[in-house]
């Protein structure tokens, strides 16, 4: 049986939602093989850098989207690959070397960035373009892919509001001479092709910096009143918050999923996120509530 374009990329888009979903579909509709929907999928040419299939759809959805769906913010994050190298036939080159489109090295890469775009209305989200660089890519370079992505959304008729990242150096390097190339405007924004945008960075990132500062420092409160009125959040409370619940006589403990490597420094994965997001619940906050009480 012959298949159009059209309904292979409508069979597509609901393989790509859900592959166990496409093959219940599958058992009582005349579908495409998923072979035949991944050989349709290859017929797609992408490359790193900005593809122009992707500016083009870009600017069809700016016209059909809610007006509110315009306000949107560009998303980045990186993460490390193994090196290996492969020809690819279709575009006739070596992937797995450092590559950005325009420019492309002969350092192996080992890292690959991602841009996307997500609306504030609604919440869609869709990616943009990615490249890949060895090691973490270098603040000026990830200033020329900032811009290049802004520039594209506004000319897509997007309004980006914000930028959202992790607190990696070299993020906070770019987002920080953003700022100071356009401090006029407001302290902590930036002001690019007459669009104010603010930088935010990934809250679950920003918990993990401020669980790994209360284990070398104190937070101070009210730290410009009398020193009998200053109030101090400690991680030695939490660690004696944790034992009491540990070594407590109780049956059950009020928090079963806190362990070792949630609490002592020594440890803790420092990088992993939800060791210290457990810690900074509301859960821990609950049982140190009630002891005090």
């Amino acid at each position: 049986r012959r298949y159009t374009i059209q309904d292979k990329l409508f069979c597509l888009g609901i393989y790509r939602r859900s592959t166990a979903a496409y093959k219940f579909i599958s058992k009582y509709l005349p579908c495409p093989s998923i072979s035949t929907l991944d050989k349709q999928l290859q017929k797609i040419a992408l490359h790193s850098g900005c593809n122009k299939i992707i500016v083009k759809y870009l600017k069809v959805i700016a016209k059909e989207i809610n007006p509110k769906d315009l306000n949107v913010m560009l998303i980045w994050d990186e993460m490390s690959l193994k090196p290996f190298i492969h020809y690819d036939k279709k575009q006739n080159k070596i992937i797995g070397f450092e590559d950005w489109s325009i420019q492309r090295t002969r350092k192996f890469a080992d890292h690959v960035i991602v841009f996307y775009v997500r609306c504030l209305a609604s919440g869609n989200h869709m990616p943009l373009g990615y490249g890949f660089c060895q090691s973490t890519t270098r603040t000026v370079q990830l200033l020329n892919c900032i811009k290049q992505w802004l520039t594209v959304l506004i000319n897509c008729g997007f309004k980006p509001r914000a930028t959202v990242c992790d607190q990696g150096g070299t993020n906070m390097a770019a987002v920080n001479m953003f700022v100071k190339e356009s401090n006029d405007v407001r302290q902590n924004t930036f002001l690019f092709k007459n669009h104010e945008i603010i930088p935010l960075y990934d809250y679950v990132h920003l918990q993990k910096g401020i669980r790994n500062n209360l284990l070398t420092k104190d937070l101070v409160n009210n730290k410009y009143e009398k020193e009998s009125q200053k109030q101090y959040a400690s991680w030695k409370d939490i660690i004696i918050a944790y034992e009491m619940d540990k070594y407590s006589l109780l049956t059950q403990r009020q928090m079963p999923k806190i362990i070792d490597r949630h609490i002592y420094a020594n440890q803790i994965p420092k990088m992993k996120v939800k060791y210290a997001v457990q810690v900074i619940s509301h859960t821990f906050a609950n049982f140190i509530d009630l002891v005090i009480t």
